[in-house]
């Protein structure tokens, strides 16, 4: 029997097929899999590529697709349309590629997750095996956070703070030396002429952990509302999903969340632990792909393959 779990996102898709005991078939590595980047065209062929090449010309018996843009009922039926078409596998599941991180974070077939990188999602896994997920859209589906949310946080606090309507702040300095502007006259004119980047918003979110290490007041507010919003996301899934009085652990992974280290850490901790005593906090230390695969044995009923034998697959993974 062969299992194959794959994980597509932005930047790189991973697949990984393993046999029911969790030896390695394959592994496989594409590019963006991210239909609402590529199209959806492009993006089932960087998958299948991906697949063929961790499948070596076998069939799965079972797979599941975290990808990334797998985020409505809509997004779910057009992904499963194509690649039922594609008859990589006897049997798959097609979702949101926060599911994969969430399952390689956890010991159990149940828990929750919040991802935070350049942007933010929180997602679960109830004792029966149901899920819930943010739809994590955006500003006008109520979510903040995430390097571009920090990133034009800092902005913000440095105009307010040069036209007095905040306390001064040392992201000012800092902002002007990322962006390698004389002024934040220089800066505002980058502005009306959009000559200032997603990424560059978003690499600033660095300098609001820096300034805020330093104690500056404007960026401890920024951390402390990123923090806020990881704690509302992990312990809402806990209550949706009815898993508040049961030993759980709580999976947090992302940029963000790593360049954030004690700073975002102690206080989710306390926030959560607070609400929910059996919580365990852990961070995310195998590749997503990895959790790709153990939700499809959990989808078999098959019990998952040892801590080691999944370690030794990532460390093939990343060969």
């Amino acid at each position: 029997m062969i299992i194959l779990g794959i994980d597509g996102g932005g930047t790189k898709t991973h697949a990984l097929a393993l046999d029911e005991t969790g030896r390695l078939i394959g592994s496989g590595v594409g590019g963006c899999s991210n239909y609402h980047t590529v199209g959806l065209s492009a993006a089932l062929a960087c998958i299948q590529d991906a697949a063929r090449e961790a499948l070596q010309e076998a069939q799965a018996h079972m797979a599941v697709y975290c990808l990334a843009a797998c985020d409505t009922p809509l997004d779910e039926g057009r992904l499963t349309q194509g690649l039922s078409a594609a008859g990589l596998s006897d049997q798959f599941l097609v979702l949101n590629d926060a599911f994969a991180a969430l399952r390689a974070g956890t010991s159990r077939p149940y828990g929750v997750s919040v991802i935070c990188g350049t942007g933010f999602n929180a997602c679960g896994i109830g004792l029966d095996g149901s899920r819930a997920i943010l739809h994590s859209l955006g500003p006008l589906t109520g979510d903040w956070g995430g390097g571009y949310s920090l990133g034009e946080a800092a902005f913000g606090a440095v105009f307010r703070a040069d036209e007095g309507r905040a306390q001064p702040t040392i992201l000012t300095g800092m902002l002007l030396k990322a962006l390698n502007l004389s002024d934040l006259e220089a800066v505002a004119q980058a502005i009306i002429n959009d000559l200032i980047t997603p990424a560059e918003v978003g690499a600033v979110a660095h300098w609001v952990f820096e300034a805020a290490q330093q104690g500056d007041l404007p960026a401890l507010s920024i951390v402390e509302r990123q923090a806020e919003e990881i704690s509302i996301g992990a312990l809402t899934m806990l209550r949706r999903l009815k898993l508040l009085d049961h030993p759980v652990e709580v999976v947090l992974s992302g940029g963000v969340i790593r360049g954030g280290g004690e700073l975002l850490r102690v206080p989710v901790q306390k926030r959560i632990q607070a609400a929910c005593a059996q919580a365990q906090i852990t961070s995310l230390d195998m590749p997503a792909v990895i959790g790709a695969v153990l939700l499809a044995f959990d989808a078999l009923k098959l019990p998952a393959p040892s801590a080691e034998t999944m370690a030794a697959a990532a460390r093939a993974l990343r060969a």
